[in-house]
């Protein structure tokens, strides 16, 4: 056997046995949520905004904009999402009201 030859069968059995060896280990990275920069309540929020646009057959194209809602105590109730929406051929935004305590999204602007 040449040296170059063995060299080379010596690097592809090295990678081949390292890479059986890292099938084995356990997953130590969790995955990143759906939207790093929002988190997990307006998250929902969203999501159960962009259903109940969807449930009253508007046609949904994206959010245009989301911010908490903070009642009398300073702590965070809902949220108010802005989504983008479409029907019978006009594009506008509506603003749905999400309650935090209910889980509860609600269209208020049509």
């Amino acid at each position: 056997m040449t040296p170059i030859f063995r060299a080379g069968t010596a690097l592809g059995l090295a990678a081949l046995l390292g890479a059986c060896n890292m099938a084995a280990l356990p997953q130590i990275i969790e995955p990143a949520p759906a939207d790093p920069g929002v988190d997990l309540p307006a998250q929902r929020a969203i999501a159960a905004c962009l259903s109940r646009a969807e449930a009253q057959g508007l046609e949904v194209r994206g959010v245009a904009n989301s911010s908490e809602v903070v009642g009398p105590g300073g702590a965070a109730v809902g949220q108010n999402v802005f989504v983008d929406v479409g029907r019978g051929g006009q594009a506008f935004t509506v603003r749905c009201s999400y309650t935090y305590a209910s889980s509860e999204a609600r269209i208020m602007t049509l």
